[in-house]
């Protein structure tokens, strides 16, 4: 056991009695709430916290805010417990917005926002609809949580609450400004960090000043497991090392970037291992080749679980980094997108038998070349952010070669205003994925799959289960407008020359390549063709830029061995292997974990259909 935090004893609780305390607290919960002095723990004062979130990239990189504080977590008995916050669940919608504020999300580009119209003490304003917020008065740290457009999450403090006018000013500015279009006329947020708010079991606020712990324990503290995270340095770091096998070891309580860090090296192993309670992620890999993050439980991080980075792209060569057989869920509580269970860049690094779910963003992300995605089985993602898919990939047209095969996609996405949800989302021009032999059952709002201006993207031999269609071609500002949006698009450009495509291997496998960024039109089509899809159409927004050919659509089940409890394998005689002499069944059973020396058991309980071992 490597503990990165503290351990609060149970006889250090103790109830509150500062009447300036008892004032703040809700009358409800006033004989329910302890305190614990911190500074026996070595916490007298403690850090100020983070802003976080997608949406604050912008915001560190024009320098509005600094990369100090880190964020503190609280576990009871291995569940998470949720800072101080209303609305307890959910989120309300802001009245109307006085000030959108700046919007720095966009000043990395001088034709949208020239320098001398970019300021950074333009922060925001808006009404507030309840009047809750007039009890905040005396609030000492107010964070605010909200989600720019439904894919860019973000935490800001709160500069002001003013009762009189019932208005809330933020501290900085938010990425986006409050006013872009997407969704202006239904911003949700919600407040935390407010010991006035502490009126459940589970809630819990930190006096930074003083280093005093209040929380509102969910059972007794007596016998309870209660974990303070501290340290801000990983367990392990790896610095080109080779041939290390890190096994059976649980890692828990850290507040650093992520709790291993291999950078280098050849051929380490992480396996069997328990890696939960952290602020960051489990595990990056930086470079090297051919490391592994085998058969261990990953849960209740803040940003993400596995980064695999590795391989050469200028000459292709892959570096072999795999993520397998691992159980990630509730991957991102600190920063809710993009913060995907396993992500991918590089060359040559795969994805294979994970079971990932529980996250409010998308669950893998890839960029790069060559990149195998394959055999796991995600769900209950996307919950909350839209424009956004399990499987993410973006605005790189070089990214070829990349395969995502034989996964289970279930009960994925949300009906959040904005441009839906889907299962894999080839975003702003990303090419050449083959998508083949996955099973698609509730894919998202908006479609299984879709491809946003994307070309020589093919879907085949799948099986998709309504009720969306099976792939959406969103194309109406990619046809005319192709050298705009590519050779025009400062971004994609730039990801084009980084890889010298005129030269070799690049002009052998993808000639087209080289003059994408001058071509008038589209090098080459998408395809839909030889997929079995049940209960959905084939696709939506279809145009001269997508074929869709050979397909089995039927309202009828066309040979699963189990529909009514999710057994999607297909029997020998099905309709759909009548009908489609060259459907190849997807390898249903193989799909997800399996069993193996690492691993005395499946981590979670099996699947309809799935089988023992590998």
């Amino acid at each position: 056991m490597f503990r990165g935090g503290v351990l609060l004893e149970a006889a250090d609780w103790q109830p509150v009695r500062d009447a300036a305390i008892l004032e703040r607290l809700p009358e409800s919960a006033r004989d329910k709430v302890l305190r614990i002095d911190l500074a026996k723990y070595g916490l007298a004062t403690c850090d100020p916290l983070p802003v976080t979130g997608m949406a604050a990239g912008s915001l560190r990189r024009h320098r509005i805010v600094s990369e100090t504080g880190a964020y503190y977590d609280l576990f009871f008995n291995d569940q998470a417990m949720p800072l101080a916050r209303w609305p307890n669940a959910g989120y309300v919608t802001m009245g109307r917005v006085i000030n959108p504020g700046a919007a720095p999300r966009f000043w990395d580009n001088k034709k949208l926002c020239p320098p001398e119209k970019r300021n950074a003490k333009d922060v925001p304003t808006f009404e507030y609809r309840d009047p809750r917020p007039v009890g905040w008065r005396k609030a000492e740290d107010p964070w605010l949580f909200m989600w720019n457009n439904f894919y860019a999450d973000l935490s800001l403090p709160l500069r002001k609450i003013d009762a009189e006018a019932g208005t809330i000013t933020l501290e900085y500015p938010t990425g986006y400004g409050l006013n872009e279009p997407y969704d202006r006329t239904d911003k949700k947020y919600y407040v935390f960090n407010l010991l006035e708010e502490i009126d459940q079991p589970g809630e819990w606020y930190i006096d930074r000043a003083h280093g005093v712990l209040y929380c509102y324990p969910p059972a007794p503290v007596e016998g309870a497991r209660v974990l303070l995270s501290r340290a801000k340095e990983p367990a392990f770091v790896l610095n080109d090392v080779s041939h290390m096998t890190l096994r059976g070891i649980t890692i828990e309580g850290t507040r650093a970037a992520e709790a291993i860090r291999i950078t280098g090296g050849r051929s380490n192993l992480v396996a069997g291992c328990t890696i939960k309670n952290l602020a960051g992620k489990a595990v990056t890999v930086e470079g090297g080749a051919g490391h592994s993050v085998r058969s261990s439980h990953i849960f209740n991080t803040g940003t993400g679980g596995i980064s695999l980075t590795g391989g050469d792209r200028r000459t292709l060569r892959p570096a072999g980094h795999a993520a397998e057989n691992n159980h990630i869920h509730n991957y991102a509580r600190v920063n809710r997108s993009y913060s995907d269970a396993v992500g991918l860049h590089g060359v040559g690094n795969a994805a294979r038998h994970n079971r990932i779910h529980g996250a409010e963003h998308c669950a893998m992300s890839f960029r790069g070349n060559d990149h195998t995605i394959e055999y796991n089985e995600i769900f209950d993602v996307v919950r909350t952010g839209t424009d956004m898919g399990a499987i993410y990939t973006g605005r790189d047209i070089t990214c070829l070669g990349n395969v995502i095969r034989f996964n289970y996609f279930h009960d994925i996405g949300n009906d959040n205003p904005g441009h839906g949800t889907q299962a894999i989302f080839l975003d702003d021009g990303s090419s050449g994925v083959h998508i083949h032999g996955n099973v698609f059952y509730k894919g998202g709002s908006n479609a299984a799959i879709k491809y946003h201006g994307g070309t020589r993207n093919i879907a085949e031999n799948n099986i998709f289960i309504g009720p969306p269609p099976a792939v959406a071609v969103h194309h109406q500002s990619w046809g005319a407008a192709f050298p705009r949006r590519v050779g025009g698009n400062d971004t994609i450009r730039a990801r084009v020359g980084e890889i010298d495509p005129k030269s070799l291997p690049w002009t052998e496998r993808w000639p087209w390549l080289a003059t994408v960024t001058t071509d008038k039109t589209p090098p080459g089509s998408n395809r839909t063709s030889g997929n079995v899809i049940v209960n959905m159409g084939v696709a939506s927004g279809t145009g001269w830029w997508s074929e869709e050919r050979d397909n089995l659509v039927t309202k009828e089940d066309p040979g699963f061995v189990d529909f009514q409890n999710h057994n999607f394998a297909l029997h020998a005689d099905s309709k759909a292997l009548r009908e489609l002499s060259a459907f190849l069944p997807p390898p249903f059973a193989k799909m997800g974990l399996y069993r193996d020396e690492y691993t005395s058991h499946l981590q979670s309980d099996k699947r309809p259909g799935a089988r023992e071992g590998r």
